[in-house]
């Protein structure tokens, strides 16, 4: 009798390898590749702060009958961040100029009928020495959210990370102008 060696060589092989795979785990794959913009310039936090504001202005009509007009809504506050950043007091002052330029009553302290939290995070890339920032808006009335949008982009610069994680400077002093 004589024995076929590649038909058991296969069979073998099979019987082997089957038993180093785990049938039940998942198979890590990529996700597919899609723009996202970058940071590159202290101007173009005020860009993100007023595309937010836009959309998050967009969502509180659209969904809860929330206009600047509006009796409901009377009043806003947005809040400053918690240990706010410098990319944080500025994306602030830009999102609140916006709201104020569409019309919407902006309280300059809380508590108001919306208020609304920004934050913003921050994660160091593994690969490359780009850091990315997701910034959030969150509009809320008590406990309920009435819009929340998330934006993801990141930042080239170490220069302008170290801007955008910085606290900003504190300067007490005042500019006197003096007339004639």
């Amino acid at each position: 009798m004589r024995f076929a060696p590649l038909p058991i060589a296969a069979a073998l092989g099979a019987v082997l390898l089957g038993g180093c795979t785990n049938p039940g785990a998942p198979l890590p794959t990529d996700f597919a590749q899609e723009p996202q913009q970058k940071i590159q310039a202290v101007r173009q936090w005020q860009t993100v702060a007023t595309s937010l504001a836009e959309r998050l202005s967009v969502m509180m009509i659209r969904d809860n009958s929330c206009t600047p007009q509006a009796t409901l809504c009377d009043v806003i506050y947005v809040h400053p961040a918690a240990n706010a950043s410098t990319f944080d007091a500025a994306f602030r002052d830009a999102f609140v100029s916006y709201l104020v330029g569409r019309g919407w009553n902006v309280a300059q302290q809380g508590p108001a009928d919306i208020e609304i939290d920004l934050d913003s995070r921050y994660a160091k890339l593994a690969t490359a020495p780009d850091v990315e920032v997701m910034v959030t808006a969150s509009a809320r009335r008590g406990d309920r959210y009435l819009a929340r949008i998330s934006d993801v982009y990141y930042v080239t610069s170490p220069e302008l990370y170290a801007k955008l994680a910085s606290t900003p400077p504190y300067d007490p002093t005042r500019l006197t102008v003096k007339g004639d």
